[in-house]
Order: C-alpha cells, then structure tokens, then sequence
C-alpha cells in the first residue's frame, strides 16, 4: 500500500473514532489489490490466513463490520444468498445492482440513472432511511444467449 493511501485509510479510521491496526491495515491492502472484486469473508480470511498466522475469522469479520460503518465496504448478495463484500470510497454514494448468468455465472455490474430514482422514490415515499440493498437480476448474459441459440 503506499504511503498516500495508508495516510488516507488512517484519517478514515480515525475520523470515524477506530483505531487504524496493523490487522486492519493488512485486512485494507488485501481488499484493495485482490484480483476478485467481490470477496466473502471467508475468502478475505483465507486469502490473509497465509501470510499471518495471528489472525482469527472473528478479526475478519469485526474489520468488515468497521469497513461498512465508515463507508469503504458494500455488502452485496450476489448469488445463492452468499454475501460478498467490495470494496468502495463512496459506498454512500455509489448504487448499483447486478445481472448474473445463470450459464456462466458472470457477474455483470448494473449502473443506471433509474436505479437512484427508484430508490430516492422508495426512500421517499416510505420516508425510509435506506443502509443497504441488494439489487440483482438472474438471466442469461448476451454470449450465452447466443451460444444456446435463445431468441428474445
């Protein structure tokens, strides 16, 4: 992680009353440079198991649940009702959903103007503070619909 990012990450921390550990540093630096853009939190665990034999799931998990609170984490339940989590700098501010490929399964992010109406209208019209949401559409991708000769 360089210098200009831990700095960021620990102002983060800080501002929000955590303390900036050396397991959630570590937690922070696996997230940000993992291949995979969606991680449970097994896999961060695992991913981290390797390198530091201190950490517990427990630690994971609680890191996650600071992530969340100070706005650098988003759930999403991607499918079979697993919870993955990615990583973003204005949670807040970013909605988005997901189509999966029941063939593939490729998972496909789903950025729309529409999205934030409905939920300013939801949020709205129920005056209701939305935390969360999980917004996500089971299909067949454009290249399996091809390849399975599925007209529509």
């Amino acid at each position: 992680m360089n210098e200009a990012k831990f700095t960021e990450l620990k102002q983060l921390f800080s501002k929000n009353g955590y303390h900036f550990t050396k397991q959630r540093q570590l937690i922070c630096e696996k997230l940000l440079n993992s291949p995979k853009k969606y991680l449970t939190g097994t896999e961060i665990f695992n991913y981290l198991k390797s390198e530091n034999t201190d950490l517990c799931l427990a630690t994971v998990y609680r890191t996650i649940d600071v992530l969340e609170k100070i706005g650098l984490l988003k759930k999403a339940m991607i499918k079979d009702k697993v919870i993955k989590y990615q990583v973003c700098f204005n949670c807040t501010e970013e909605i988005h959903g997901h189509l999966v490929c029941k063939h593939c399964n490729n998972i496909f992010k789903l950025e729309s103007e529409n999205l934030n109406k409905l939920i300013a209208e939801i949020r709205d019209d129920y005056d209701f503070i939305i935390e969360n949401h999980f917004i996500n559409f089971k299909g067949v991708c454009a290249n399996c619909k091809q390849e399975l000769n599925i007209v529509r």
